[in-house]
């Protein structure tokens, strides 16, 4: 593994970088439901749509796991535009970000 020290990152590496991680959050969070609604089939209700619609048990589930990326990776792309001014500024203050990295087509 190398070290890298980040000390800038442009606004769209930033903005992409949270869309991920919201995406990947969203559909951890969709498996945990789809599990659980699996598992406690009358519990776990979706009301997706204001009530239009809704769902219990395995569709329930398969909705969330659907739905439930691209609600955080929007969320992402919110808090990206929001946050990479502070975000700058704690670079600036700490002098950097060390991350541990393992680079493509680098040793594993």
């Amino acid at each position: 593994m190398n070290n890298l020290k980040i000390r800038y990152i442009s606004f769209w590496s930033y903005i992409k970088f949270l869309i991920v991680s919201g995406a990947c959050f969203g559909f951890g969070l969709g498996v945990i439901c789809l599990i659980l609604s699996i598992i406690f089939p009358d519990e776990v209700t979706g009301d997706i749509w204001y009530g239009k619609f809704s769902f219990t048990g395995l569709p329930a589930g398969l909705c969330t796991i659907v739905i439930c990326p691209f609600i955080f990776a929007a969320m992402g792309a919110l808090f990206g535009i929001i946050g990479y001014i502070p975000f700058k500024f704690l670079l600036k203050i700490t002098k950097g970000l060390k991350l541990n990295i393992r680079e493509e087509g680098g040793p594993k």
